[in-house]
């Protein structure tokens, strides 16, 4: 089995923890997850454009309970070494100035369209996307809920009562 080597490059020039997980390997000629990853019924062989790329990457980073953290030097690069052929994960668990790195799966070895080829060495530039705000969490909204429903239920009980009056007369 031939092994590769990952370049992985920041949009940005900045120091970042990179979360780099192997989820799945090369099973006669086809990619095939690993566990826990196969639970999330993605099926990495019929993955062909950048949005089903971004959405199964978002699916498979919920899955992900280990991996190895790396750290970008401080114009934003990594090297990784010696890979297995698999398809493999990258996530940073922080955000910078608003900005997180979204999921990127990697694909390794990775069809060249223009050389016709396999490649074992691939530089992979991870785009940024915006982090939302916290708002709060599900214990907030949960109390917001039940208000909402008490309101309404005092609000019907409202609207009997007046409806119950009107039938005196």
């Amino acid at each position: 089995m031939k092994r590769g080597n990952v370049e992985i490059t920041l949009p940005q020039k900045e120091k970042v923890t990179i979360c780099f997980t192997q989820v799945g390997k090369m099973e006669q000629g086809e990619f095939v997850l690993e566990f826990p990853f196969e639970k999330s019924g993605v099926n990495l062989n019929v993955l062909r454009t950048a949005k089903q790329l971004e959405e199964a990457a978002q699916r498979l980073k919920s899955y992900v309970s280990e991996g190895f953290l790396i750290e970008t030097n401080e114009e934003g690069c990594v090297i990784v070494e010696n890979l297995d052929e698999g398809v493999y994960l990258i996530n940073s668990m922080e955000s910078t100035e608003g900005k997180t790195l979204l999921p990127t799966l990697l694909f390794l070895p990775t069809w060249d369209e223009v050389e016709e080829k396999m490649l074992y060495d691939v530089t992979v530039v991870p785009k940024y996307g915006e982090t939302l705000p916290k708002t709060g969490d599900e214990t907030e909204f949960v109390g917001f809920i039940l208000v909402f429903l008490f309101s309404a239920l005092l609000f019907a009980c409202g609207i009997k009562k007046i409806q119950k009056k009107e039938e005196c007369f």
